[in-house]
């Protein structure tokens, strides 16, 4: 129960952030993410809220995602950002995730999804 009240007090633009970097870690699979790409990350996505015009109506809305297909989309592209990043991890023999790899996997996916607009809510490469 105390979990869950204070899961309610987090702000909204938390709540997603958190839901990206579960995503992100689901992508990853078992390679270890480095602390500085988590600082990457959360630069990378806060950055995007921040520019979210709609962030104060999903608030509003207590809807994390907008539009309840919005939210399957959005986190699944940031899996596939988890997966991208830990491929080039492997390629390069590493066992962890570095934030270039997170930033070039992010370019990427992001990019995909644009030039087809797969994806209304990714953000641009």
């Amino acid at each position: 129960m105390e979990a869950e009240m204070s899961e309610r007090a987090l702000p909204m633009k938390q709540k997603i952030l958190y839901q990206a970097f579960i995503a992100f870690g689901q992508g990853t699979g078992g390679l270890r993410v480095h602390r500085t790409t988590c600082h990457a990350i959360h630069d990378y996505y806060s950055q995007l809220l921040d520019r979210d015009r709609n962030l104060k109506k999903l608030a509003a809305e207590r809807d994390l995602w907008g539009l309840p297909e919005n939210g399957p989309q959005a986190l699944e592209r940031v899996r596939a950002t988890g997966r991208l990043a830990a491929l080039l991890a492997i390629r390069q023999g590493r066992a962890d995730i570095e934030p270039e790899d997170f930033k070039q996997a992010a370019a990427t996916v992001h990019g995909v999804a644009l030039s087809t607009r797969d994806c209304d809510w990714c953000p641009p490469p």
